[in-house]
């Protein structure tokens, strides 16, 4: 009698040791019915996270409570809402192990992979906003963009005064003093200019008429400006077919060769910027085969097609930018994309020539309304980065650099938000040349992306020996999860002495506009950003991440792949 009362003492003790790492969802369900392996009574959720603890195949577990069910699963990849659902995830598997394939590049993006957009669209400011502005000026050029887009649902309707070109009373009136500042700003901010021309304008024939935009460029070229590329329509899509638009850019073609005949001086061609991409329903198909189809006439019209631009916006804000499923469709349209258009276009460059956290519809400056001015979206704008640069994408135009109430400054104040601050880190620190790297989360509330590290440095990072140098390695690491999380670094990097930069909320929370880099609190003060210094860590095997959190490691040995 004593060994069976000790026996059943030690099975108790057992079944609470394994439900102690239990962290409980409520009102959500984890997997699919694909996922559910096996199914059973038990008394409440903690015994259901024994269950699953318990068991090899076991990766996360639901509790059903109306039915005192417990659904053990496979995976644990999606989620969804249920009233009177309990979930959570095996426990222990806090702790992840990361694989790091350090003997190929598996592609390189630009190096203006980091771009952003200004809009002319009204909700923008951009008429009655002051580009001219030295803090504005400031600003840009710290950002460190890689391209400036102009562009936008402004830039179609938008008539050019220039030459015999008048606008009358037409606020949508870009003449030479709002040029002027545009391409001072650009020149400012150091960074190359994407023009998106306004594709309305047509001729009797119904094809673009390009007279408008003849004026702006020899403007343009007498008084000395450049251009790294021109777009022609912004989400024309739905109003004139690949066919059409294939056209209307072989009109372009034709201009820019008459005006730049110097094939090394004349802009590239970007587009056709077709609607954003929201998710992976119906519409993702339709806009693959839009671009692939465009792309397939502007090669048999031997239009020079640089780039081919789609927009895309997943909608988050600051409660799903920590939803892994969300998140997820960054990388799932990437994938779609690249795998299919490439088939039809391998030597044209992909860019997100439009991606940011909403879709428009957005009041003017208004701090009532700054719903993705926040910590939280440095996820998804991370994330995003790192997702379509591993998955083939040449550029990322973040929408947008100031305006409404999803840009990178406050559009009142000119307050840096926080994803300004991540972008510059990004800019610093990740390089072009993208590595394959993988952590062995299932949940995807975990992710790594590595880069051979930049050697392009902002001053406000105070650089060192570890930084500059492209041969060493760069990782992302992201924590979407609400608990703290151990990743087991691989052996590349596991004894080398690294530089972290630490991202969390600051104390105004998730929903904050502000954010704190290795504990402390970025505070701008006018024309004075704060330092973005590094904390040195020694070699250790693994690396300890908090929960929604995120962390930029340059580790301090170099890579065969970086050499």
């Amino acid at each position: 009698k004593m060994l069976q009362s000790f026996l059943m003492v030690l099975a108790m003790l057992v079944t609470i040791a394994s439900a102690t790492n239990c962290t409980f969802e409520t009102g959500v369900v984890i997997g699919d019915k694909d996922h559910t392996y096996a199914r059973h009574t038990a008394s409440d959720a903690t015994a259901c996270c024994a269950s699953c603890n318990s068991n090899t195949t076991c990766v996360a577990f639901t509790f059903e409570t109306s039915e005192g069910v417990c659904y053990l699963k496979s995976s644990a990849a999606a989620r969804s809402s249920k009233q009177g659902a309990i979930s959570g995830v095996k426990a222990g598997s806090n702790t992840f192990n990361m694989t790091l394939d350090d003997s190929r590049v598996v592609f390189t993006t630009l190096p203006q992979f980091k771009s952003w957009n200004i809009d002319a669209s009204a909700n923008r400011q951009f008429f009655t906003r002051n580009l001219s502005d030295p803090e504005l000026h400031y600003l840009a050029k710290n950002s460190m963009p890689g391209l400036l887009r102009f562009g936008g649902s402004g830039n179609d309707g938008l008539d050019y005064a220039f030459g015999n070109n008048t606008c009358g009373s037409r606020s949508t009136c870009l003449n030479q003093s709002w040029f002027d500042n545009l391409m001072g700003f650009a020149a400012a901010a150091d960074v190359p200019l994407i023009f998106g021309l306004n594709v309305d304008p047509r001729t009797p024939a119904h094809v673009w008429d390009p007279t408008q935009a003849r004026a702006l460029m020899t403007y343009a070229i007498e008084a000395g400006y450049s251009f790294y590329g021109f777009e022609l329509g912004n989400e024309q899509n739905t109003h004139y077919t690949p066919a059409q638009s294939a056209a209307d850019f072989a009109i372009l073609q034709t201009l820019l060769v008459e005006l730049w005949p110097d094939s090394k001086q004349r802009p590239l061609i970007v587009g056709p910027d077709i609607h954003g991409i929201h998710d992976t329903k119906s519409y993702l198909h339709t806009a693959i085969n839009y671009l692939s189809d465009f792309a397939g006439n502007c090669s048999k019209l031997n239009v020079d097609l640089f780039a081919a631009t789609h927009h895309e916006y997943i909608e988050v804000d600051v409660n799903t930018s920590f939803d892994p499923v969300r998140q997820d469709l960054t990388t799932e349209i990437a994938v779609a994309v690249n795998a299919s258009f490439k088939q039809v276009a391998p030597n044209v460059h992909l860019f997100a020539g439009e991606i940011g956290p909403h879709n428009g519809g957005s009041p003017g400056c208004n701090h009532k309304s700054l719903r993705w001015a926040t910590f939280a979206d440095i996820f998804w704008y991370l994330d995003s980065l790192g997702a379509k640069a591993r998955n083939g994408y040449a550029a990322h135009c973040r929408q947008n650099f100031i305006g409404i109430d999803y840009g990178l400054l406050d559009c009142m104040t000119y307050e840096p938000l926080p994803d300004y601050y991540a972008g510059i880190l990004w800019g610093s620190l990740m390089g072009s040349r993208v590595l394959d790297v993988t952590v062995s989360d299932v949940t995807h509330a975990v992710r790594a992306y590595a880069h051979c590290s930049s050697d392009t440095v902002s001053p406000l990072l105070q650089p060192t020996h570890r930084l500059g140098n492209p041969g060493l390695v760069t990782m992302l690491l992201l924590n979407l999860g609400a608990g703290n999380t151990t990743i087991n670094l691989p052996r590349q990097v596991e004894t080398a002495a690294r530089v972290e930069y630490r991202l969390s909320a600051s104390p105004a929370g998730n929903g904050g506009q502000t954010m704190d880099l290795n504990g402390k609190t970025l505070e701008y003060t006018k024309m004075a950003l704060p330092s973005l210094s590094g904390r040195a860590v020694s070699g250790s095997g693994t690396i300890v991440l908090d929960g929604q959190s995120a962390a930029f490691v340059v580790f301090d040995t170099e890579l065969p792949a970086c050499a």
